[in-house]
């Protein structure tokens, strides 16, 4: 027999809430500021009271690293709506990336869903995140590692789980953020490494054509850095200037 439960956090009724995913390695959290500063922005501007300062943030999760005894995993923060308050949730699972992974690279399938580029939260890290784990796992349940998703207008935006790149004639290029897609952490890094060493980079207007006609492609995000796409449908992509790049930019 259900019963009522009372009080129920609306991040848990209606999704409303972000999260980041933070990579830990010897017991170190990596790219800490950054989380924060993209953490604290869309809260804001989603009128979600996130009520510590930076160095409380970082107590705060200095304080769970000290809870386990392993050194490298991924540990998760939710930042859940209730009321004008807020909840925080940690939630810790094992970095599955392994050398094997990155030797094989990533096979990725094109989603049919289309995102709208004017939806507010498509820009943010939040809470609503089924459509991107229902896509990715039948992406996974057909030989794929991730899903690509293109806007209403046709240009690229984003994987489900990633930022995308492609090269092409050794420019590099990366869907302009107006199209509908995360501002990730690995995809600033890379864009200012690729500035810092003279590649030049493009943030574009990529239509599928221009997609499946470049010369090689890669994603990225906090947990695997840079990872080389091999395959995108049947489409297959040689990988040597990812992996120089890889190995320029330190990623």
């Amino acid at each position: 027999m259900a019963r009522e439960i009372k009080n129920i956090p609306d991040g848990f009724l209606y999704g409303y809430g972000l999260f980041e995913t933070v990579k830990i390695e010897n017991k170190k959290p990596l790219n800490l500021e950054k989380h924060f500063k993209r953490l604290s922005s869309s809260a804001k501007i989603l009128n979600i009271n996130m009520d510590l300062n930076d160095i409380q943030f970082k107590n705060l999760f200095l304080n769970e690293i000290n809870l386990h005894i392993e050194n490298n995993y991924i540990l998760r923060i939710s930042v859940v709506k209730d009321n004008n308050s807020t909840k925080y949730f940690f939630n810790k699972r094992e970095n599955v990336y392994d050398f094997k992974s990155y030797e094989n690279g990533f096979k990725l399938k094109i989603s049919s869903i289309k995102r709208d580029r004017n939806s507010t939260i498509i820009y943010h890290k939040t809470l609503n995140y089924m459509e991107n784990i229902l896509e990715i796992s039948k992406a996974k349940d057909n030989g794929y590692n991730e899903v690509l998703f293109f806007n209403q207008e046709g240009y690229l935006c984003e994987g489900a789980i990633s930022n995308i790149f492609l090269i092409k004639d050794k420019i590099v290029y990366t869907p302009n953020l107006k199209n509908g897609l995360l501002n990730g952490i690995m995809r600033n890094e890379v864009i200012e490494k690729l500035n810092n060493n003279n590649i030049e980079v493009r943030e574009s207007d990529i239509d599928i054509k221009f997609l499946l006609n470049s010369d090689e492609v890669f994603i990225t995000n906090s947990i695997v850095g840079i990872m080389k796409v091999i395959q995108i449908e049947n489409k297959k992509f040689s990988t040597k200037h990812v992996e120089n790049l890889k190995k320029i930019l330190s990623l």
